[in-house]
């Protein structure tokens, strides 16, 4: 299994944003993990910067932090 939280502090107790296999936003197919998260869920995010890392449970149980670090949410600038 696999999840993905995302934290305005890497202590805070509620993720902002959460996906996992269970949920079915990620999917492992062998070696390959795809994510999806809707806009409408990321325009939830107000810009700036927010913690996040990707885990992965293998099914005895071991978890492993394969991505971990800084995730910076930008404004939109562009214009019609």
């Amino acid at each position: 299994s696999a999840r993905w939280q995302v934290r305005t502090d890497p202590a805070a107790t509620t993720a902002v944003l959460a996906i996992s296999t269970a949920g079915g936003e990620i999917v492992v197919n062998g070696t390959t993990l795809t994510a999806s998260v809707t806009g409408a869920v990321t325009a939830l995010l107000a810009t700036g910067a927010y913690y996040h890392d990707l885990e992965l449970t293998t099914p005895g149980g071991v978890v492993t932090t394969y991505l971990a670090g800084i995730l910076a949410i930008k404004q939109d600038v562009s214009r019609p």
